[in-house]
């Protein structure tokens, strides 16, 4: 670029040029004085702006920094600054020159001729100052994009112009420089009245030098003060105070507590109570002796042994001492000289005493056991204790209480299962007993040791009581013979020597009724009620009957109201209409008819009569005593029974073969003549398949209706879905309004608003080396913010902490806290304000992919 410099001139001596004559970057030249004149700006209230420009491509400039309007982040934005202002574009986009002009377009033609540092790119500074002069439009350009361009709005800022006058005279230089110099004005000259600065430090050119002088204090942890200026000097020390109050601190009963600083001095002094004994008693029975302490603790010792006895004060014994009366060997020592005793007591109990009399006391004292003193133990706290082996405490801390926050039996798996408060799950399996008593019932629905239990036990119910298994043939079969007959179950292999296929072959039948028999016997049982299923009705078929009967009937259907009641033994009940189109459900449940209480019989009691009422329930109960019914054992080896029972051949002579025949009735199915076995078998009157409800935590199933056929027979089920939660699964899932405590995560997939705050996650990511926005909320809802952040690449993990604060019209932050895993910072962050949007911008360090993860708490 070619700076054009404007010139006026003149040769009359003493002209000096007005501000309204030159222009802004114009100079004067008056060759008669000698003197050059230019024109210059005093701005107030000037402000200095940074702004940092990276590419888009070659399609646009991306804008980042501060203005006049405050924070700025755009694509080819407006720039607004005032005359006096001072503004510094730092250019980081590579191969893209930058130029400020006065008119868009590429080149460098029509660059703006104060702004210093044309072209810059990789990172250098285009600086401009406009004058007061340059109010208006200007462009910042790409010399090679024609779209990489935006525009810089200079406003009128305040100024005061003057003319500035330099002067080749030498004595107005000096002037000039004297209205500058004095103190802080940089000047730097070469000699002061016409010596060097080497000069003047030199201590030989030095006068009127007084006497050496030393002022010494001492400050800190050792504080003093002396003066001397005989080079001599002695100094009085005295140690900083620590702040201890002084005195003294322990004794018997108090314990000091010290604060010892890195000098070993003491800085804080104070003390505690001994928890020391609080009562002493002996029992002379078992020479006991029992301590109670200050925290409640009792410790007994026996001391009826000693090593080293001191005893101050006299000792009376009832008896002998080794075998020798003391009081007769004391008359005898009366006459020899008194010794000296000294008792020393060490070990658990201490004490000493000195006696020259005989007579010893000594006051003992309990040795320390190291345990602090204090209260342990509360309804949160388990007190753990250490106790040596003379019962004295020695070690006590406290521990939280584990208690029981749950106990719940898992039937299928057998286990115990129990949570303590601390959230330790327990589990036992209870599977396995020894001697185990069972008071009640024991119900089991398999196998014990791989017999069942039910079957067996109705085996043994037909035993009768003192039944062996030693009786003949002939015994067992005279027994038989008491309980054969009609319904006795028996199963005999040949009946008069006929097996059960013989009884079954039709050719073997005799007396087989005709066909004219059988339809004369239908005829007799025909009619309502029968069953009889017939192929024809009068010669119509049941479709023609009911086409006949619904044409003739089509004008006479009315919708009449149908009560159904419940009758005897049932209750409930509804009503519906004959032509009613929506379902109904209408409940009839078995009524409670009976007030039988429950019979436990035992000691040989059993069930002889049981009254029904006319619908098979039970409504009465009695029982005998069977011990008194039966021959015993010896009675039946004597003969008792040889003359009540036929035998059978005495029964085939006396009585004439029956055929009694046994059929199931409603209900039933099965059956037949007695000459066999017969089943009879509950029928199959509902189709109704099993069913399974889904008994889920959210919207289990239920049963919605059941309907019954005549037997009290479900033949139809419907479902329903109740839209609900179980009290476990809503515990887990929400939170109580009115206060709650969650022992478990809580998670939250959302926002958390709250009255005055906002709490936002979310991610974000980048792999460019431009301004990436990674979060944006409304200036107006919330006025500040606390954002924490991570830069996560394939290399390493950076966090940062930002405050955040605009006033609604520039964005301010402080970032206070940031480390990275790696060398170097993995991104950079800066927030704006743009159309009423708080903005956070991050720029990687380098085109990796970068994933940013934001946790913010915004304020309003």
């Amino acid at each position: 670029m070619t700076t054009l410099i404007k010139l006026r001139q003149t040769n009359t001596p003493g002209r000096v040029p007005t501000t309204g004559q030159l222009e802004f970057g114009e100079a004067a030249l008056n060759t008669a004085d000698g003197k050059l004149f230019i024109k210059k700006a005093e701005f107030a209230n000037t402000s200095s702006f940074a702004v940092d420009f990276l590419n888009n491509g070659g399609q646009d400039w991306i804008v980042q920094g501060t203005d006049r309007t405050g924070s700025i982040v755009s694509l080819d934005g407006n720039i607004s600054i005032q005359a006096g202002d001072t503004l510094t574009i730092t250019n980081d986009a590579v191969g893209h020159p930058l130029y400020l002009k006065t008119a868009a377009g590429t080149g460098t033609d029509d660059q703006i001729f104060n702004a210093i540092g044309q072209g810059a790119q990789a990172g250098t500074d285009v600086v401009w100052i406009p004058n007061p002069d340059q109010v208006g439009t200007y462009y910042y350009q790409c010399s090679i994009h024609s779209g990489m361009v935006g525009t810089i709005t200079v406003t009128a800022g305040s100024s005061t112009e003057s003319i500035v006058e330099f002067s080749a005279d030498p004595q107005d230089i000096l002037n000039l420089i004297k209205t500058v110099d004095g103190a802080n004005s940089g000047l730097d000259s070469d000699l002061l009245d016409g010596q060097s600065g080497e000069y003047y430090l030199d201590y030989n050119n030095f006068t009127n030098v007084p006497p050496a002088t030393l002022d010494l204090t001492l400050a800190g942890k050792v504080t003093g003060n002396a003066f001397s200026n005989t080079g001599v000097m002695t100094l009085t020390t005295e140690l900083a105070n620590t702040g201890v109050t002084a005195g003294t601190y322990g004794s018997a009963s108090l314990v000091p507590i010290l604060t010892i600083d890195e000098d070993g001095r003491i800085t804080v002094a104070n003390t505690t109570s001994v928890a020391g004994v609080s009562a002493t008693n002996w029992y002379v029975a078992n020479n006991t002796f029992v301590i109670q302490t200050a925290d409640g603790g009792v410790f007994k010792t026996p001391i009826d042994e000693f090593t080293n006895l001191t005893v101050n004060g006299d000792i009376t014994v009832t008896g002998t001492v080794d075998g020798r009366d003391i009081a007769a060997d004391g008359i005898i020592l009366d006459g020899l000289a008194s010794a000296t005793t000294t008792v020393n007591l060490s070990g658990k109990v201490t004490g000493s005493a000195v006696s020259n009399n005989g007579v010893i006391d000594i006051t003992t004292e309990l040795a320390n056991t190291g345990v602090t003193a204090g209260t342990y133990g509360s309804a949160s706290q388990i007190p753990i204790i250490t106790v040596d082996e003379d019962g004295r405490v020695t070690l006590l801390s406290n521990t939280a209480v584990a208690g029981v926050e749950s106990f719940t039996w898992e039937t299928a798996n057998n286990t115990l299962r129990l949570e303590t408060g601390d959230g330790t799950v327990r589990f036992v399996n209870v599977d396995n007993f020894t001697d185990l008593t069972v008071n009640g019932d024991i119900i089991v629905t398999g196998n014990v040791d791989g017999r069942d239990v039910s079957v067996d036990g109705a085996k043994l119910d037909l035993i009768e009581d003192g039944a062996t298994a030693d009786q003949t043939a002939t015994e067992i079969l005279n027994a038989l013979k008491t309980v054969d007959g009609p319904g006795s179950g028996l199963n005999a292999d040949l009946l008069d020597d006929a097996n059960g296929a013989f009884y079954l072959e039709y050719s073997n039948f005799t007396n087989v009724p005709d066909a004219t028999f059988v339809l004369n016997q239908i005829k007799t049982v025909d009619g309502t009620g029968s069953g009889l299923d017939a192929d024809l009705l009068d010669g119509l078929h049941a479709s023609e009957i009911l086409s006949q009967a619904a044409n003739s009937a089509a004008s006479q259907i009315g919708d009449g109201s149908i009560e159904i009641v419940a009758g005897d033994a049932l209750i409930g009940g509804g009503t519906f209409t004959t032509n009613q189109f929506t379902n109904q459900t209408i409940t009839i449940n078995h009524k409670d008819v009976s007030a039988q209480a429950n019979v436990d019989n035992s000691a040989g009691n059993v069930l002889q009569d049981i009254n029904f009422d006319t619908f098979g329930h039970v409504v009465g109960v009695s029982s005998i005593d069977l011990d008194t019914r039966y021959y015993t054992e010896t009675e039946l080896d004597g003969g008792q029974l040889d003359n009540r029972y036929y035998t059978e051949t005495e029964s085939d002579g006396r009585f004439a073969l029956q055929t009694i025949t046994i059929t199931g009735g409603d209900g039933l199915t099965g059956g037949g003549d007695l000459s066999a076995s017969r089943i009879i078998t509950h029928a199959d009157t509902s189709s109704q398949a099993n069913i399974v409800f889904a008994n889920t935590a959210v919207s289990p199933e239920f049963i919605e209706s059941l309907d019954f056929d005549d037997f009290g027979h479900v033949v139809s089920v419907t479902k329903g879905i109740r839209n609900y939660l179980d009290q476990a699964t809503a515990d887990a899932r929400y939170v109580n309004v009115t206060g709650d405590t969650m022992t478990g995560d809580l998670e939250v997939q959302a926002d958390i608003i709250q009255d005055y705050a906002r709490l936002i996650t979310l991610t974000a990511s980048s792999s460019s080396v431009f301004p990436a926005l990674i979060l944006q909320w409304t200036g107006a809802d919330y006025a500040s913010g606390e954002l924490t952040i991570t830069a996560a690449t394939s290399s390493g993990t950076q966090i940062s902490k930002m405050l955040i604060v605009h006033d609604g019209t520039t964005a301010y932050a402080t970032e206070f806290g940031n480390i990275s895993t790696t060398a170097n910072d993995l991104a950079s962050f800066d927030v704006g304000l743009s159309s009423g949007n708080v903005n956070v911008v991050a720029t990687n360090a380098s085109a990796t992919a970068t994933t940013y993860k934001i946790f913010a708490r915004l304020v309003e």
